[in-house]
């Protein structure tokens, strides 16, 4: 799944007290995963990725990771290099978030999903695709056979909104009617606020997010990705920000933690250096 977009949600849902409640970073994570071998590489490896990220915001992800299922996570250089004759370009690698197997048998034994983070924006990357682990993680007192189930509908449902509406499930900003008229009678008022698709209606048809309930306005339910990335992910990002301060506004899309020195310029230099050095792969 791509991380799509990463943009501030308007203010009508950051302003919601609900939205708050998803994600409290300043709770004990409820592990619901048992601590492996593999899963202290995991985190030792994307560790070393983030370079020296301060380490009590580290600390912070790490819990998301934990309350997330401890999934894999895979870090890859975030450009990918293709060779036509005598000339090499570079092309975007997406951060992506894969399921493992749905069987009972999979689960019950303790295999991980994965993330798959890019080195360029491994923060940014993180936050977005960890969304996601939120979605298909075992909740607190969920046993295997139901959390098998639930996760397999999630996965049709999922396959079944990007055949319908293609790539274009996070709605769009829109100026919608506001709930409270003033004077309806010579102008209609207005807000912010945004649109998005469902399985429940016509393929151009759109309803308007709530973010008191999560749903839309008649209850219909938001994409797989919306939810992941327009609800849980912003969230995520309110409580960071809120925690270490409004310069992490941008949301970590500039940081290089390898080389402070990076640009747009001589980004593709560095990740050539970085695959030579073995550093990345």
């Amino acid at each position: 799944m791509a991380n799509g977009v990463n943009d501030r949600a308007f203010s009508a849902m950051k302003a919601a007290a609900s939205d708050k409640t998803f994600v409290d970073l300043f709770k004990i994570p409820e592990e619901t995963t048992e601590e492996t071998k593999k899963d202290k590489e995991t985190w030792k490896n994307f560790d070393k990725a983030l370079g020296d990220f301060p380490k009590d915001q580290k600390r912070i992800l790490k819990k998301l990771w934990v309350e997330g299922g401890r999934p894999l996570i895979n870090i890859v250089a975030g450009y990918g290099a293709k060779k036509e004759g005598d000339a090499t370009y570079f092309s975007d690698l997406k951060a992506s978030y894969g399921g493992t197997g749905m069987s009972v048998d999979d689960l019950a034994e303790g295999k991980r999903d994965t993330l798959n983070i890019s080195l360029a924006s491994p923060v940014k990357d993180f936050m977005a695709e960890v969304s996601h682990a939120f979605q298909f993680r075992r909740k607190h007192d969920e046993d295997v056979i139901p959390w098998a189930d639930r996760r397999e509908l999630m996965h049709k449902r999922f396959k079944k909104e990007i055949e319908k509406h293609g790539k274009d499930v996070y709605g769009k900003e829109s100026l919608i009617p506001s709930k409270l008229q003033t004077n309806p009678d010579i102008e209609i008022n207005t807000e912010k606020g945004f649109l998005f698709p469902t399985l429940e209606g016509g393929k151009d048809e759109r309803f308007i997010y709530d973010p008191e309930t999560r749903l839309g306005r008649g209850g219909e339910k938001p994409p797989i990705e919306t939810e992941a990335h327009r609800i849980i992910e912003d969230s995520l990002w309110q409580d960071y920000e809120g925690k270490f301060g409004r310069e992490w506004s941008k949301r970590g899309s500039n940081w290089r933690p390898y080389s402070k020195r990076w640009s747009n310029v001589n980004y593709e230099k560095s990740i050539d250096n970085l695959i030579e050095k073995g550093l990345v792969r």
